[in-house]
């Protein structure tokens, strides 16, 4: 069943009323039975909340994801400089890498379940929706020492009936969702626009931010000053929902500028800047697959089974060993010199028979302390300077970024130009999600590429009804999206076919990957 996004939450909260009848009815059972030595299971009834119903100036601020521990540490000690509470959702795969940083953060803040690798509940089977939320709980228990919040914030914030009733199951009583997002995610907003974005707070509002993106830190501090300089407290979700009155900030009034925002000619000189020439630039913005390991002291091609990619985003690396997810911290320094930290993968299986994909190669990396990129080639060298692993780019950058649809095949076969070019769009992101809008609803899902194949999807998609002209492109847009297998980038367009090769995309650059 596919999920929702956003407002979803409304509809549920309206069947929850009118089940109020039926509730009741169970409960008279249950006070029976109980008088009669009968024992009933308890389970936990999970609502929604976006916001809490108070007409209290308090807001809750919340931090999801945790990819980049630099900057998490930085939100960290922003929010204890200033006194404010906030509610953390990180993924365990995140936290058992730094565990010293997430015991620090748990010891003043609480934490809920985002699950282990941030994958979309609705699209999983049942046994493995579970084992990304218990095992979330249990390595961030075992990382932090303390109990872990019973509220639960799904990936992407997409859900349905089943994943309710498993998370129920699971003893947690709140899908803690948000109605003020700052999108401090996105590529394309200046900080002036993320900070205006995270203060649409009203009373009871559930702020969402994440620990990862540079912007978040450097326009925190603003954000919180603005909401205290107007009157507003700060509590973490379970108090907000609970009707906590919240705490006050150490601020100063009246609240700095909000930053500035750039002008025509900033963005014009912007395209002059040189390259990034920053240590480690190459590496970003690739998926890597190892292609040869050393045995002995020569390279030797991987058997075909043994998978391993390895992807660079700001200081981590991450990938997966067939389809068990790493990640790793790493550090790469001017000269082609790089250390990775304490390595952690899942290792709990994923397949349906619960095996585990084991590799040696995974092993190797970190023991890694050079490495060079070389045509599309990138070699990881040891402390005698020997080539011990190669990956290949599994495609080029310049499918990476965001594009438009300027055709989409019709009903009838033929390709037709879109009348609303530009509204309809898709980021490729290097980590494998695949994100846009259908010109009225935002979609999300991921996407693999290897040579010339491609496969897309299944993605999740927002709720609204569009009129009658743009949910029909919407549809025939995800219809496309579904059947892609092939891609190839022609004349700066990228070209997306279907299985027998016919074209059934074609897709126009809005903005490379920075």
């Amino acid at each position: 069943m596919a999920g929702r996004i956003g407002e979803a939450e409304r509809a549920h909260m309206g069947s929850a009323a009118r089940l109020a009848g039926p509730r009741a009815w169970l409960a008279m059972v249950a006070a029976v039975a109980t008088m009669f030595g009968v024992p009933l299971g308890a389970r936990a009834e999970t609502t929604v909340a976006s916001r809490a119903d108070t007409s209290e100036r308090v807001v809750a601020l919340t931090f999801d994801d945790g990819w980049h521990p630099g900057r998490c540490e930085e939100i960290y000690d922003t929010l204890v400089r200033f006194g404010v509470p906030a509610t953390w959702f990180p993924n365990a795969v995140y936290v058992r890498a730094v565990p010293a940083l997430w015991r620090r953060i748990a010891e003043r803040f609480p934490i809920g379940n985002h699950t282990t690798h941030h994958r979309a509940l609705p699209n999983l089977p049942l046994r493995e929706l579970r084992h990304e939320i218990r095992s979330d709980e249990r390595h961030i228990e075992s990382v932090t020492g303390r109990p872990m919040s019973k509220i639960l914030r799904p990936p992407y914030g997409v859900y349905d009936r089943r994943v309710l009733r498993e998370v129920g199951r699971l003893g947690y009583e709140t899908i803690v969702l948000w109605d003020v997002a700052a999108d401090d995610t996105s590529r394309r907003a200046t900080d002036r626009q993320v900070a205006r974005q995270a203060l649409r707070g009203r009373p009871g509002s559930i702020v969402l931010m994440h620990c990862g993106p540079a912007v978040t830190p450097r326009i925190l501090p603003v954000v919180i000053a603005h909401y205290a300089c107007a009157g507003f407290r700060f509590a973490t979700v379970e108090d907000l929902l609970a009707g906590g009155a919240g705490v006050e900030a150490t601020v100063e009034c009246p609240p700095p500028k909000l930053p500035r925002r750039p002008g025509r000619a900033t963005y014009e000189r912007s395209a002059e800047r040189p390259p990034n020439t920053a240590p480690g630039a190459e590496l970003a913005g690739h998926e890597w697959r190892l292609v040869e390991a050393a045995s002995g002291d020569a390279l030797e091609p991987l058997a075909p089974d043994d998978l391993l990619t390895l992807r660079f985003a700001g200081r981590m690396a991450s990938g997966s060993v067939g389809c068990d997810p790493y990640a790793v911290p790493v550090s790469v320094a001017t000269g082609g010199s790089l250390s990775f930290g304490r390595l952690v993968r899942s290792a709990e299986g994923c397949g349906d028979d619960g095996s585990v994909p084991t590799t040696d190669h995974l092993g190797m990396l970190t023991s890694m302390v050079s490495f060079r990129v070389v045509d599309g080639r990138l070699d990881l060298l040891d402390v005698e300077g020997r080539e011990r692993l190669r990956f290949e780019a599994s495609g080029p950058v310049g499918i990476l970024g965001e594009w438009m649809v300027a055709a989409l095949v019709s009903e009838d076969g033929t390709l037709e130009a879109t009348a609303e070019v530009g509204q309809v769009t898709a980021t490729f992101a290097p980590t494998g999600t695949l994100r846009g809008s259908t010109g009225c609803n935002p979609y999300i899902g991921g996407y693999s590429i290897r040579k010339d194949g491609i496969t897309a999807g299944p993605l999740l998609m927002g709720p609204a009804a569009c009129g009658e002209e743009r949910d029909a492109l919407e549809s025939g847009f995800i219809a496309a999206m579904r059947s892609v297998a092939r891609w190839e980038l022609r004349d700066s367009s990228l070209e997306l076919r279907d299985t027998g090769g016919r074209l059934i995309l074609v897709l126009v650059p809005r903005s490379p990957v920075p």
